[in-house]
């Protein structure tokens, strides 16, 4: 069987923290900011891993984290996406497209 070479995670905005949750490791840890909350993820994995055998977890040998940060739902009716296009002559691609969401 191939080992997965990531450990997943959530990050989703609690009432005064952030809060960050694996998805395949029995890891929760928490922040004040976004920042914060992953270097905390970063150590708990890494310390929960340190007497783990990675092969009956099915981990590949230094594993990324892969992380999710959950947003806000937006409302459609209130919002709208606009997309511009413009020319950027220094840039490798001649037109960077710029999406941005605006109140109508």
């Amino acid at each position: 069987m191939a080992k997965r070479r990531a450990v997943h995670a959530v990050i989703s905005q609690g009432d005064q923290l952030y809060v960050v949750e694996c998805l395949e490791l029995p890891v929760v840890t928490q922040g004040i900011t976004v920042d914060e909350t992953v270097s905390n993820l970063r150590e708990a994995v890494a310390l929960h891993l340190e007497d783990e055998d990675l092969d009956d977890l099915e981990l590949a040998s230094s594993p990324t984290i892969s992380v999710t940060l959950e947003l806000e739902p937006i409302s459609l009716e209130s919002y709208r996406e606009t997309t511009s296009y413009r020319y950027c002559p220094s840039s490798d691609s001649r037109f960077t497209r710029s999406v941005g969401v605006t109140s109508n």
